[in-house]
Order: structure tokens, then sequence, then C-alpha cells
């Protein structure tokens, strides 16, 4: 009874925000039943979809196009905040008396290079934001919002939207209340090919000669696995990397037939109001064998001691740009993310009242944790020499919503997944003494959560 009482007052308080709500795009906030954040996308199939899950931020899932920002080229960011800032500035936001707070958002990603990627990123670009027509949201409750401009719905458009209303507040009603939807079986049977360690030795030795010759004091290599698989589902996959890594943030992209996947255990910054956090995360051991002396053996570790100070130093040369009052501890600290175990060192900060919250992604990516030092001719030397483009992996991904908050993760334990399989992406530090097999090995041990989640691995 109560499930249908909220559903007669959602349509009610749409039919009438329909009615008088003027031109332009509205934001029409519902109270809506406690349910799973893969309902939304599982009964409104469509080619553009996003899920983000924190459990110490927000989580939610969107479905379809109501505004977008496409951005290309090197001034992406300048892009995204005009993009944004006429967006989510002229949206109109209603919302029901028994609504939970919600602030509608942008949502979406930006790629490591603009211009660097193949095939398996067709549809994602330089960087795609999506203002979703249908977004689900749990937090401080749950609550359904659909975007809409009033002004050119017609009759018939506005009796497709309740009809669709009808359907996801009647899935959502018979789900049980959980995180996520039951997970599909994975794809079982499949083939991985992996770079071969001979070619990868010699990349790894070629970034070597750069460092001894001056020109880098770092620089990350990544290389990907390719595997084919059949049947393998998206929302299953981010399902898993949710339910596995709890201490990360779960994310899906969908562009057309391919989804881009991953929980990322790497925060590139947040804000809330003029507050800034950030996080240097570099430096990690397998996380097995002792507890304690891992934790020793990584704290005491010249190679990752030294990744992680580059990482920290050049994130607060970055923020120092755009914030004030800018405080790290004087030690990192240890965090666990399943079988790898890695320094932190938190960063806060205050951001200046002439600067935008966005032009912290320009300042910020790529760190040296995924791309080098020096930070601009890293990347160019990067997209020169890597074997495969990253698309979107080790970029920024995130969202700002319509009081100017915003948080942006980077990319990393994730991959593209599709109809024919998937493309899992791993990324390490390289230093002078770096030992190419040992980071070969880092990067099969940080391929294996991805490769669990698709089913291929134990």
């Amino acid at each position: 009874m109560a499930v249908r009482a909220t559903e007669a007052a959602g349509r009610a308080f749409i039919e009438h925000t329909l009615a008088v709500a003027g031109p332009g795009l509205t934001a029409i906030v519902l109270r809506a039943p406690d349910a799973p954040l893969t309902a939304l996308p599982a009964v409104v199939p469509d080619d553009v979809v996003s899920v983000w899950h924190r459990s110490s931020d927000r989580s939610f899932a969107g479905v379809g196009v109501a505004g977008a920002v496409e951005v290309r080229g090197a001034d992406r960011q300048r892009q995204l905040r005009n993009g944004a800032e006429s967006l989510l500035g002229s949206l109109q936001v209603v919302a029901a008396h028994n609504a939970a707070p919600v602030r509608p958002a942008l949502v979406g990603g930006l790629s490591f290079a603009p211009g660097w990627a193949d095939a398996c990123w067709e549809g994602f670009g330089d960087g795609s934001f999506v203002l979703h027509r249908w977004t689900y949201e749990r937090g401080e409750g749950a609550a359904l919002t659909l975007v809409v401009d009033a002004s050119e719905t017609d009759d018939d458009g506005a009796a497709e939207l309740l009809a669709e209303y009808d359907r996801i507040v009647a899935a959502l009603a018979v789900a049980d209340d959980q995180l996520f939807l039951p997970c599909e079986p994975g794809a079982g049977e499949a083939a991985l090919h992996q770079m071969p360690m001979v070619d990868w030795i010699e990349h790894v030795r070629s970034i070597q000669r750069e460092l001894d010759g001056g020109a880098f004091v770092k620089l990350v290599a990544a290389r990907r696995c390719d595997v084919d698989a059949e049947g393998l589902d998206a929302l299953s996959v981010v399902a898993r990397m949710a339910h596995d890594f709890p201490e990360c943030t779960a994310f899906l992209f969908r562009r057309g037939s391919r989804a881009f996947v991953g929980a990322t255990p790497e925060m590139l910054f947040k804000t809330r109001g003029r507050n800034v956090e950030s996080q240097a995360l570099a430096g990690s051991l397998q996380a097995q064998g002792g507890g304690g002396s891992r934790e020793a053996l990584l704290t005491h570790s010249r190679k990752n001691l030294g990744e992680h100070d580059v990482v920290v130093r050049a994130i607060v040369d970055g923020l120092s740009e755009h914030c004030t009052a800018i405080e790290h501890p004087a030690e990192p600290e240890i965090v666990y993310v399943r079988n790898l175990i890695h320094l932190s060192t938190p960063i806060r900060a205050e951001l200046r009242e002439d600067a935008h919250p966005l032009d912290l992604l320009d300042a910020l990516h790529p760190t040296p944790a995924v791309g080098g030092v020096p930070r601009h001719e890293s990347i160019g030397w990067i997209v020169d020499h890597e074997a495969a483009p990253r698309g979107w992996y080790s970029g920024p991904i995130g969202w700002i919503d319509t009081a100017g908050d915003a948080t942006f993760r980077v990319a990393l334990r994730c991959g593209v997944v599709d109809a024919r399989g998937a493309r899992v992406y791993t990324g390490a530090g390289i230093v002078a003494d770096s030992n190419p097999s040992a980071e070969y090995h880092e990067t099969s041990l940080k391929q294996r959560p991805f490769l669990r989640a698709l089913g291929v691995v134990t």
C-alpha cells in the first residue's frame, strides 16, 4: 500500500510539474523505494548509463541523456567548466515534499590524454559528461530524479514518461533492499592475451634509459590484457567489483555497446564548499606474508617511499595553483586494497575564492602515480611509446553537482566490457631502480580483481 501511495504521489507530482514548468530543463526529485542501484539500468536499458558507488559518499545510477557536455582537445577542462556552469546553472530543481535531499549532477570522465584511443573506446571520446534523464540515488533516503524540458513534452511524451515511471517504481519496489542486483554468472571459458614479458621488459628499460639521461624523474608504464569471452554482463561486473572492494569506488560508464567498469582506490580530489581533499596513492606490495612485516617492508622501501614522495610533492604543487592552507601528514599511512597494500597520504586544502572546482582537473591530472615527472612531458612520452592507448584508463572520472561540489577519482582497477570480451588495464610506476620483472608481476596482481569479476579466474 505504501508503494502504491508513493507511486500515485509521484505520478501526480510529475503531471503537475509538467503542467506548470517553464522552458528549459527541470529536475523533478521524487521519493523512491530502497532498492539496488543497478535496478534502474536493468529496467530501463539505454546506450548511456552510469553507476557510481562509494559507501562513504554518494551512490547513484543514471540512464538516458537530458543534457551532455562533450569535450575534446587540449583545453578540455575549460570546455567542461563552461558546459557545466551553463547546463547546471540553468537547471530548475523541484522536489516533492517527502523526497530525500538530492542535487542533480553531471557525471562522466576524461581520457588520460586527448586524441589517444583505439576502437575499443569508440563513443567515449576525449571526455563525456551526462546529466541523466533518470537517476536513482541512495543516500539519506532513496530518490528518483527525472530531468525533462516540460515545454518540449507533449501529451504523448508525458504519457510515455509516466508509463516509464510506473515501470521503474514497480521494479524498485520488488527488488531486495541491497546495493546491487544479484550477479549473473561470469564468462567461464575465456582466452587471455597478455603483453609478452619480453616486450614489457624492453619498454621498462626504455623508460629507465630516459630516467638515467635525466629527462624524467619517474614514468608510469601501463599494459593491457585482452580477454576473449562471451556472455559478459557489465552490470554484474560492477556489482562484483563493489562487493569485493567496499573500500573503493565502483563505477560503470556505458556508451553504446561498451561499458567502462572498475573499482578504483584512488581519489584525485573532492570538494565540499571550499574544502578540498586529495590523496597521494603510490608505492605498493602484495598483501601477504605476515601482515605487519609487509607493512614494515613497504614503509622502509627506498624505492616505494621515493615514488610516493614524488606524488605528494606534485599534488601539493598542483593544489597551490588554486588553493591555500594545504596540509598533509609528514609520513604516509598504509591502506589495504584486498591483494595489495599501498602507501597513502591524505592532503587537505581550501579552494581560493576565485577558483572553480573543475580548475583542479587541469592542475592535478595526471599525478605522477599514473603519469610521470615532469607532468606534461611525461604525457607526450607515454602517448608516443605505450603499445595500447589508455583511453579513459587512468583518467579522471567523477561528477559535479548543482551546488558546485565535485568528486573525481582516478580510473584504476578497470576495463572495457562488450559482447566479445574485455580489455583490462593496469600499470606500475617506474623509477631508476625498478626491477622490470617485479613490475610485470605487480601489474599481474592488479589485473586479478577485474579478471575475477569477469569470472575468468578464481
